[in-house]
């Protein structure tokens, strides 16, 4: 699933109101917004395996002077419902 411009530009919203000094890297505060989501499984700490029908979406962000990646989880940032 593709991100459309306003999902993108919110989540650049929230990193402009959440990330204070920018890119914890290298201070820069240009981010490139994946328009693919990711997706984190969860492992089964008994049986090191993992739990089938439990993923995270997760929306990346690229800096765009060191390549640092940050991911968000697309749920809480209202971009899946």
């Amino acid at each position: 699933m593709g991100l459309t411009k306003y999902q993108q530009e919110q989540v650049r919203s929230h990193i402009k109101s959440k990330v204070s000094g920018g890119c914890p890297m290298c201070g820069q505060r240009n981010w490139n917004i994946e328009s693919d989501l990711q997706f984190l499984g969860a492992l089964d700490p008994e049986y090191r395996q993992p739990i089938e029908g439990v993923l995270y979406p997760l929306v990346t962000a690229v800096c765009g002077n060191c390549y640092y990646i940050a991911q968000f989880q697309a749920m809480r940032l209202g971009i899946l419902a």
